[in-house]
Parts: C-alpha cells; sequence; structure tokens
C-alpha cells in the first residue's frame, strides 16, 4: 500500500468527476471534491475490499455517514494531487528597485 500523502497535507483533485458520478451522488446526497479546489487531508484509509488503494476525507469537505453501511464516503487518492506550496520570491523586482548605478568596465 503505498501513498505519498498524509494527514494535514493539501492536495487538489486534478480532474473534473464524470457527469454519471456525479448524479450519483447527488442522489446519494453526498457532496463531492471540486476540481481545482484546494483541500487539506483530515483523514486516509484503505479502501474497503481493496486493501492497497487508499481514499481520503477532507476538512473543508464533510458528508453525513451513508445509510446503508453508516461510512462517510471518502474519494480516491489517486484522483488527487498534492499542491505544491512555494516560498514567493520577490528578490527580482527589490532588484528592479535599486536606482544605484553600477559602472562596469569594459
Amino acid at each position: 500500500m503505498t501513498c505519498h500523502f498524509h494527514v494535514g497535507q493539501k492536495v487538489v483533485l486534478f480532474r473534473a468527476f464524470p457527469s454519471h458520478e456525479i448524479l450519483r451522488a447527488a442522489r446519494e446526497n453526498v457532496i463531492l471534491p471540486t476540481f481545482g479546489v484546494v483541500y487539506t487531508i483530515r483523514n486516509m484509509e484503505p479502501t474497503i475490499g481493496n486493501e492497497t488503494e487508499m481514499c481520503l476525507r477532507f476538512n473543508e469537505l464533510v458528508n453525513d455517514p451513508h445509510i446503508d453501511n453508516g461510512i462517510e464516503p471518502s474519494f480516491y487518492a489517486r484522483l488527487f494531487r498534492p499542491v505544491v506550496e512555494r516560498k514567493t520570491d520577490i528578490s527580482v523586482f527589490t532588484r528592479m528597485l535599486n536606482t544605484q548605478r553600477v559602472r562596469i568596465d569594459a
């Protein structure tokens, strides 16, 4: 069971759900993750019936437990990718503000 995610990590859904899955979720009152929205992993667990695949639940998205099994819906980890958080580097802009002339001997 290989999963490169951890609780507290920010992830994003990288493809939209097909229409048949959206309709099924609507019938079952399940709120699906939205394409391109950043979510924070709240919980991770193996898929029921397939211990090799992980499913995720998110802080920003809480569903009621399913009527049939009493378990809150979760979403396949393979549908998400990590959000790359980069520190903003503004050094290029601060160099542009430097008004001091520098003489270069040719």
